[in-house]
């Protein structure tokens, strides 16, 4: 069942207001850390939060080539009394949750914005059509082209993917559920798990990070290789923005 975590109104930390519309967020069954920018900490929206959590729904039950369709019915409720609370959007904590995209729309009349895979089309569009897209994942094991299918991409050979499963501290700390977690240590391993797209393919003009837990590093992707990053806050901040421009300020 969907057990309601915290219901609360968070503020811009850079101005102290509370900007933009109020974010509905599904969250997975987790204990380990969330850092600025991760998708399950308030302070990461520059807009009102209200969180609900997933009984029994953690990262490995959902990190899947396959949807897990015994969640189903606990996200669908969970979209519908974020709703019935007057939120303007639904999102999520997990990338590989776009796998419930479609299920998720057919029950709320407000928008839903599972994954930052559905910047995909935008990514697509916008760059040179020589220019490669690189996702870096949970599990490149699990991230499937039917899930980028959802997310609207076109031409399959744009893409390469790289996984952070064969990495120590994320395998320990996010894939193992840890009360802890390096941040230095994940940083390295996000930084190698670049360099290996960047390797596999000079074209390279883009990085879309599929994993919720990985924008507090993005800048540090944007420094190193001067290159786009796309990630769950970039699209978070887009919609916010269409919603509220007035008032919106970015908070990093």
């Amino acid at each position: 069942m969907a057990t309601i975590i915290a219901s609360f109104l968070y503020g811009c930390p850079v101005t102290g207001k509370a900007l933009g519309p109020l974010m509905g967020i599904i969250m997975l069954d987790t204990r380990f850390p969330r850092l600025k920018r991760d998708a399950g900490n308030p302070k990461s929206y520059s807009c009102n939060t209200m969180i609900k959590r997933i009984a029994g729904a953690g990262v490995r039950n959902v990190v899947s080539a396959s949807r897990p369709k015994e969640f189903t019915s606990d996200f669908i409720d969970a979209a519908r009394e974020i709703e019935e609370a007057g939120a303007s959007a639904v999102t999520t904590t997990c990338g590989f949750m776009i796998a419930f995209q479609k299920e998720i729309e057919k029950h709320v009349s407000i928008p839903v914005l599972t994954s930052s895979l559905l910047q995909i089309p935008l990514i697509e569009n916008s760059l040179p059509r020589s220019r490669k897209i690189g996702i870096i994942t949970a599990d490149s094991q699990s991230l499937m082209w039917d899930h980028l299918k959802i997310a609207g991409a076109s031409e399959r050979s744009r893409f390469l993917i790289e996984g952070m499963e064969d990495k120590a501290e994320f395998r320990r700390a996010i894939l193992g559920n840890s009360a802890t977690l390096d941040k230095k240590k994940l940083g390295s391993e996000v930084l190698k798990t670049a360099n290996e797209l960047v390797s596999a393919d000079t074209q390279l003009g883009a990085f879309l990070l599929e994993c919720t837990n990985l924008p507090p590093y993005s800048q540090l992707l944007r420094k190193t290789f001067g290159i786009p990053v796309f990630d769950f806050i970039t699209m978070i901040n887009w919609f916010i923005t269409a919603m509220n421009p007035k008032d919106f300020r970015v908070c990093t």
